[in-house]
């Protein structure tokens, strides 16, 4: 089973990688992050939550060179958060070549 999966089912994620943003209700807030290829050959990365409605990716995938690098944007919409109430969102980050999968986890709190 993929670790995405697993993650999903146990809410256990396997990475120590995560992420608190606050993000105004019914606001919209784009953050950037840097996305590498740890790899020795290139790479198609594709990025997706298990809350889509909540978080979103800019590209959604992206080819990258071996130790090549990425911006990657990140759109958290607050339309559906209540003041005060955490929403936490798994991110699936997958790769064709791979078939790898790795997971994060992204904490949001509506403000």
């Amino acid at each position: 089973m993929p670790n995405c999966i697993r993650a999903l089912a146990t809410h256990a994620v396997p990475h120590a990688c995560w992420l608190q943003v606050q993000v105004p209700v019914g606001g919209i807030v784009q953050k950037r992050t840097t996305y590498a290829n740890t790899h020795s050959r290139s790479h198609t990365f594709h990025f997706a939550s298990s809350h889509p409605e909540v978080l979103s990716f800019r590209p959604a995938s992206m080819q990258l060179a071996p130790g090549g690098t990425a911006a990657l944007g990140m759109v958290f919409d607050g339309a559906g958060l209540t003041a005060g109430r955490v929403v936490e969102v798994l991110v699936f980050v997958s790769s064709e070549e791979t078939q790898g999968h790795d997971c994060m986890l992204v904490k949001l709190s509506g403000i």
